[in-house]
């Protein structure tokens, strides 16, 4: 954290403040167990988050991860910036990306979710 961000997340040289802020860190806090169908995004150009910070996330996911876990997808593009595909119709590019990977993860048909094939409790559609 920067010096300019101490007042919204705290001063991470003190412990207390340091402590908070692994308790809620998604890098920090990966365990060996299942987890559920993820799909990270990373951009060459975000000036926020740097884009390699999403790649060691799926890097540890996939190294501790049970075999039971969902679907781990990472996809960087080397265009986009924080907030994704620019331009007129960028962002349902990006939508109907996020749209196939919930459908294929959940094993979705057109009229909805196939009961023999999901892992939660289904609902006829």
């Amino acid at each position: 954290l920067d010096v300019v961000e101490y007042d919204e997340w705290g001063n991470v040289t003190e412990a207390s403040a340091l402590d908070y802020v692994k308790s809620y860190s998604p890098y920090g806090n990966v365990r060996a167990q299942r987890y559920p169908h993820m799909m990270l995004t990373a951009s060459f150009n975000d000036t926020r988050v740097g884009f390699w910070e999403p790649a060691k996330l799926a890097a540890k996911l996939r190294a501790v991860a049970s075999d039971t876990s969902g679907t781990l997808l990472l996809i960087t593009s080397f265009e986009n910036g924080h907030f994704g595909t620019g331009g007129r119709v960028g962002h349902l590019a990006d939508l109907a990306r996020e749209a196939a990977f919930l459908q294929r993860a959940f094993k979705m048909t057109s009229l909805g979710v196939s009961e023999d094939k999901c892992d939660f409790e289904c609902k006829k559609v």
